[in-house]
């Protein structure tokens, strides 16, 4: 993150530069020694197997959760469960959906 210097170190800084106590090249900032790694877009490997594993557990709970409340409110049998929980390209996710699909957004706010 960068620090926002206020107007009385900047002062101080410009009064020491003229008055030759110090140079301008003390204050360039250091060589960024930062690795960069390569992203690959056609294979984004970004969640690590645990990751993965780790949003399998958080939606199986969620299914399991929503399967009781919502038997629960419906009064009737509902079974929710996760079909799968996979790291795709959104090309892959495209072409995987059946034709027709339809996408919905459900509210269920408790009363």
């Amino acid at each position: 993150m960068t620090e926002v210097l206020s107007q009385e170190e900047i002062d101080q800084l410009l009064t020491a530069i003229n008055a030759g106590d110090t140079e301008p090249e003390d204050f360039r900032p250091a060589a960024d020694t930062r690795k960069i790694k390569i992203y690959d877009f056609k294979r984004p490997d970004k969640f690590s197997k645990e990751q993965i594993r780790t949003v399998s557990i958080m939606h199986e709970t969620f299914a399991r959760l929503t399967t009781t409340s919502l038997s629960a409110n419906l009064r009737s049998l509902v079974h929710v469960h996760v079909a799968s929980v996979d790291q795709l390209t959104y090309e892959e996710f495209i072409r995987s959906i059946p034709t027709p699909t339809t996408l919905a957004i459900i509210n269920m706010d408790t009363l």
